[in-house]
């Protein structure tokens, strides 16, 4: 392996270590730095045992999708409960896109 794929391991192990001593819990969970992230990164991530990680991507998730992929929904700060459905259902992407139909 490479030095920069050992650096990257190394810090995935080390922040997911200190997470866990800090709180006293299991870190499960990742958030890419920047989002940047590869599936080399994403294999990584899971041999360090990261069971799910968010990018920067935004949009809805699917079934089948890689959960050390996963994309965001942004929200506004006061979001009304149908607009969050709307949003994490997809349901807003479908009514815009017939929205823009001639």
């Amino acid at each position: 392996t490479s030095d920069v794929a050992d650096d990257a391991r190394d810090q995935l192990r080390r922040s997911k270590q200190a997470v866990e001593k800090h709180t006293g819990a299991p870190c499960k969970h990742l958030c890419y730095p920047d989002g940047s992230y590869s599936p080399a990164v994403m294999d990584m991530a899971r041999e360090c045992g990261y069971a799910s990680a968010v990018t920067t991507a935004e949009g809805a998730n699917r079934v089948g999708d890689d959960v050390l992929a996963l994309r965001r929904v942004n929200l506004l700060w006061r979001c009304s409960t149908p607009d969050l459905l709307a949003r994490v259902s997809s349901l807003s992407a479908l009514l815009a896109g017939l929205r823009r139909r001639p």
